[in-house]
Order: C-alpha cells, then sequence, then structure tokens
C-alpha cells in the first residue's frame, strides 16, 4: 500500500510573491477603468535579467563587468553571479477593444529561493520622473515592492498612457 510522503506545510505560504501582486493590481486597474483599460502580467522566458528599454550592448556592459557578448551570454553570467534561477514578468497596460494593444510600463526579476531583492527595470521617462539615478529600482521586501508600484502607478507616465489609451477606446 502507498502512503504520501510529502509533508502537511509544503505548500504554506506566508507572503504574496510579487507576480501575485502584480495581479492584482492588473485586477484593480480594470476594475477602476471598467474594464476599458487593463494589464497583463506576462512571463518572460529570454532576457529576463536585462532592462528591456536599453540595447542590449548596453545592457551587457551595465551588468557586469565581465566580458561577454550577447543576451545568453548575459543571462548565463547573471544567473552566475547571483547563483540563482531568475524569474521575470513584463507588466504591460492593455486596451482589449484595441485589438489588445500594450504599453510595456515595467518589467520585474527575481531569484527564484528569495523572491526579494526584486528588480524594478524601468524606461528613461519614468526613471526621471521618479527622480532616480538608475534604470532599476531594488524593493527589499513585500511592502518595498508595493511602495515602488504605487510610485509607479501615480507618474504622470503611467496615468498618460491610461488615459489615451481610455479616451481611444471611447472615440471607438
Amino acid at each position: 500500500m502507498s502512503r504520501n510522503l510529502w509533508p502537511e506545510d509544503l505548500v504554506a505560504s506566508q507572503f504574496r510573491s510579487p507576480v501575485v501582486i502584480l495581479k492584482e493590481q492588473a485586477a484593480f486597474l480594470e476594475r477602476h477603468t471598467n474594464n476599458i483599460v487593463s494589464a497583463l502580467v506576462k512571463n518572460v522566458e529570454d532576457s529576463a535579467t536585462k532592462n528591456p528599454f536599453v540595447s542590449s550592448s548596453l545592457a551587457i556592459s551595465a551588468a557586469s563587468s565581465l566580458e561577454i557578448s550577447g543576451t545568453a551570454s548575459l543571462l548565463r553570467s547573471q544567473a552566475q553571479i547571483n547563483n540563482t534561477r531568475l524569474f521575470a514578468y513584463d507588466f504591460y497596460i492593455t486596451a482589449p477593444a484595441l485589438g489588445n494593444y500594450r504599453y510595456l510600463l515595467f518589467r520585474i526579476s527575481h531569484g527564484f529561493d528569495d523572491v526579494y531583492p526584486t528588480t524594478i527595470f524601468v524606461d528613461g521617462d519614468l526613471r526621471q520622473e521618479l527622480q532616480v539615478e538608475s534604470d532599476r529600482l531594488v524593493a527589499n521586501s513585500e511592502q518595498e515592492f508595493e511602495e515602488c508600484l504605487a510610485e509607479i502607478f501615480k507618474t504622470a507616465k503611467t496615468k498618460k498612457v491610461i488615459s489615451v489609451l481610455f479616451s481611444q477606446v471611447q472615440s471607438a
């Protein structure tokens, strides 16, 4: 007779992962705009460790002082530096009524074993508006991650993207 050898507390989660928080925020946006504008959280399988708003050559030189080239090398070197696998997700603002038009607002990346710190990659406009020097924000806890998201969501750029998509749907 077989028996279950798995412990009872196998999936006892004591925190909300960054991707869960992103999906919650996507649902809040949909409710807030009466499903006219929504958000999509998409798993990123390639180029997860680089800022999607920067060209490959710039991302490589910024990510590591190692002499490497190409995205695959960047991924390998970043994994070696962190000694871990990475999860990465893109956060898009979308308009389903406009043929699922989507606008990449930011990307997040975190380790497999530890979800914090989580890195949030932003474009130059958000970086300037948030008044940060780097194209990366780092959240060391769930609370810091939520605070970073709140700052991104209340920027003029984020509001403009949502407003433009909202008005485009209304005029269609």
